[in-house]
């Protein structure tokens, strides 16, 4: 009796498997490529199909399809349940990048709704999250940094900040200028570090 597996093995599902897993983009497609198994199903292999094809036909459309780099973020949601967990500025925006990409691929298929059905009732699912795109761009700068007005508590101590670096840049002139007329010092000015 040929089981299951054999029969996989003849097929040659795993090579399958390794050259798709070549081209996934994220985590989560590379484990629902990893755990795939045939359709046995007349139905589920028609509608695998037809996504199939309509994906080929984007593909090959040359249209400017959004897709690039897809983040790992189940981490991070798992860490946030947990009350008073802090998230990087490097998580930021790693979530910055998944709202607004799943954002771009939803009305990338809804503006071609009737060439891609099957792919429609799939983006259907994504859930664009324009609030926290424009929340956690109000906080973080397009470098990554935590922009200045990020909070008024933030805000204020960076002013204070550099207050306080004119304030020693300052005196340093004063005692290099000093210095200089007491000849003890060249005539290079000083430099200051961040």
């Amino acid at each position: 009796m040929i089981t299951l597996s054999q029969t996989l093995n003849k097929l040659g599902l795993q090579a399958i498997k390794n050259q798709t897993l070549r081209y996934c983009r994220s985590e989560m497609g590379k484990e629902a490529i990893s755990d795939l198994l045939p359709s046995t199903t007349k139905l589920r292999i028609q509608k695998d199909m037809l996504c199939t094809h309509e994906m080929m036909l984007v593909l090959q459309s040359g249209e400017a399809y959004p897709s690039e780099h897809q983040p790992e973020i189940r981490s991070y949601l798992k860490r946030v349940r947990i009350e008073g967990t802090v998230l990087s500025l490097a998580s930021f925006q790693d979530l910055l990048s998944i709202a607004t990409l799943s954002r771009r691929m939803k009305k990338f298929f809804k503006q071609r709704e009737e060439n891609f059905p099957e792919l429609i009732d799939i983006a259907q699912m994504l859930i664009p999250m324009k609030d926290l795109e424009d929340h956690i761009q109000s906080k973080i700068s397009d470098r990554g940094e935590l922009k200045n007005d990020a909070s008024p508590e933030l805000q204020q101590l960076r002013k204070s900040l550099s207050s306080k670096r004119n304030q020693l840049r300052s005196a340093i002139q004063k005692a290099l200028k000093r210095a200089q007329k007491e000849g003890m010092s060249g005539d290079e000015g000083a430099t200051i570090r961040n």
